[in-house]
């Protein structure tokens, strides 16, 4: 099963490394990561709407965890 992960810090000044290494080390590939700086109010973020769009049925959102298609 391929992981795809949204890793995201909420301001320019926290560091997404420690975040972004763990994830490696628990098997997520870096072609399935994106990392995105900005708040988890905001409601447009690129890159998780991206990993969004690429979802299949069948498929889980984890955060909320929510399952994608019928």
């Amino acid at each position: 099963m391929t992981t795809w992960v949204d890793a995201r810090v909420s301001t320019l000044h926290q560091d997404p490394a420690p975040q972004v290494e763990a994830l490696r080390q628990a098997g997520v590939s870096g072609e399935h990561l994106v990392v995105e700086r900005m708040s988890g109010a905001t409601k447009d973020r690129p890159g998780l709407a991206g990993l969004l769009e690429q979802a299949r049925p069948g498929w889980y959102h984890a955060n909320p965890p929510i399952r994608i298609g019928p």
